[in-house]
C-alpha cells in the first residue's frame, strides 16, 4: 500500500516536474520574439506538445472591437480560414476581454456555436494592465491542474505585451527612417535648385536655360525623361526645342496644343496637369508618353511653353514645379528682351 502511494506521488512529482520543464522552454524560446504572430504560434505549439492540451487555440483582438483567430494547435490560420467574432455579439469574449476573466466549460449557451471543436473548453484572457491583448481557448487533459494554464496565461501576457511594444518600436524606427529619408532627398532637391540658381544667373541664351531645365529634371531631380516644348505666337503650335533622356529628335516634334486635352487644360489654366486626370497617354511625335506631368512654363501675361515629364515617384513634382517657376521668371525677363531686340 505504501509502495503504490510512493509510485502516485512520484508519478505526480514527475508530472509536475516535466510541465516546469516545459514553462521553463517557453520562457526562453519565447522571450525574443517580437512579432505577436510568432509568440502565439509558438505558445500554441508548446501546449499541444508539452502541457497535455486536448486541442487549443488563441486569438487576439483587432482594433478594439473584435477578436481574431491567429493560431491553432501550432499551426497560423491563414486568411478566409481565420475566423472573427465581433465582441459585443458574444457573451464569451466579452467576459473575456471587458471584464478580463476567465470562462469554464458550458458558462453560455453559445459556446457549441462558436467553439465547436471543443467539447469542455477553458477560455483564459491574456491581458495587460492596459487592456486585453486576446485570449486563450484550451481543452485540457482532466487530470492537468488548471492552475498550470492560469500561469501560462498569465506568462504569455507578459511576452505579447513585449512583442506589442517591439513591434510599435519598430514601426516608428520606420516612420523615422522613411522621414531621414524624405528629408535626405528634399535637402539634395533644395541643393540642386540653389545650384541651378546660381548657374543661370547672368545668362542671356534663351535655349541653354531651357537645356538646363530638361538636363535638371532628369539628372538631378530623378525625372525619367523631360520635354521642353515653346508655343509659336504665330501658328500657336508647341515645337520641341530641348530633351533628357529620350532617343527620338525633340526637334522635329510640333504639337497641336488644343489637340492634347492635358495640355489644353495647362495652357488655359496656367496649371499643372498630370496623367492621374486622364486615361490615356499624350503622343509626343510617335512616343506614346504614360506616366506624365505638365508643368506650364509662364510668363507675366501668357503660357510661354511646356516642360512634360514622365515620373516614377510623385514625390519630385514639388521641386520640378520650383525649378519651373524660377526658369519661367528668367526666360520671361529674356523673351521680353529678344522681343524688344527684334522690335
Amino acid at each position: 500500500m505504501q509502495e503504490a502511494l510512493l509510485q502516485e506521488m512520484l508519478m505526480t512529482y514527475k508530472e509536475i516536474y516535466n510541465q516546469l520543464v516545459s514553462l521553463k522552454h517557453i520562457v526562453y524560446s519565447s522571450i525574443i520574439l517580437s512579432d505577436p504572430t510568432s509568440v502565439a504560434t509558438i505558445f500554441s505549439k508548446q501546449l499541444k506538445e508539452k502541457l497535455n492540451v486536448i486541442r487549443n487555440s488563441i486569438w487576439l483582438v483587432e482594433k478594439k472591437r473584435k477578436v481574431k483567430e491567429i493560431v491553432c494547435d501550432g499551426e497560423i490560420v491563414e486568411g478566409k480560414n481565420a475566423r472573427i467574432i465581433d465582441i459585443e455579439s458574444s457573451e464569451i469574449c466579452k467576459k473575456l476581454v471587458k471584464e478580463q476573466l476567465m470562462v469554464w466549460n458550458s458558462s453560455f449557451p453559445e459556446q457549441k456555436d462558436l467553439f465547436p471543436d471543443f467539447k469542455q473548453p477553458i477560455f483564459l484572457p491574456i491581458k495587460t494592465k492596459i487592456a486585453t491583448i486576446g485570449f486563450l481557448v484550451l481543452e485540457r487533459d482532466e487530470a492537468s491542474d488548471t492552475e498550470i494554464y492560469q500561469f501560462f496565461a498569465h506568462f504569455a501576457s507578459m511576452i505579447f505585451e513585449i512583442a506589442l511594444l517591439h513591434q510599435k518600436v519598430e514601426e516608428q524606427q520606420k516612420e523615422v527612417s522613411e522621414i531621414n529619408q524624405i528629408l535626405t532627398m528634399q535637402n539634395e532637391q533644395l541643393s540642386t535648385l540653389y545650384h541651378v540658381g546660381l548657374k543661370i544667373i547672368g545668362m542671356i541664351n534663351i535655349s541653354q536655360v531651357l537645356d538646363i531645365m530638361a538636363t535638371t529634371s532628369v539628372t538631378d531631380l530623378k525625372a525619367q525623361k523631360a520635354f521642353v516644348f515653346i508655343l509659336d505666337k504665330k501658328t500657336n503650335m508647341l515645337l520641341g526645342v530641348s530633351s533628357e533622356g529620350f532617343k527620338g529628335t525633340i526637334a522635329s516634334i510640333i504639337i497641336d496644343p488644343y489637340s492634347v486635352p492635358a495640355i489644353k487644360h495647362s495652357l488655359e489654366s496656367g496649371r499643372i496637369s498630370n496623367y492621374s486626370d486622364y486615361n490615356s497617354p499624350i503622343e509626343l511625335g510617335e512616343y506614346l508618353s504614360q506616366n506624365y506631368v505638365i508643368f506650364p512654363i509662364r510668363g507675366k501675361d501668357m503660357v510661354h511653353g511646356f516642360l512634360i515629364i514622365e515620373i516614377e515617384q510623385e514625390d519630385i513634382i514639388d521641386s520640378i514645379s520650383i525649378l519651373v517657376n524660377y526658369i519661367s521668371m528668367i526666360l520671361d525677363k529674356l523673351i521680353i528682351q529678344k522681343d524688344q531686340c527684334d522690335g
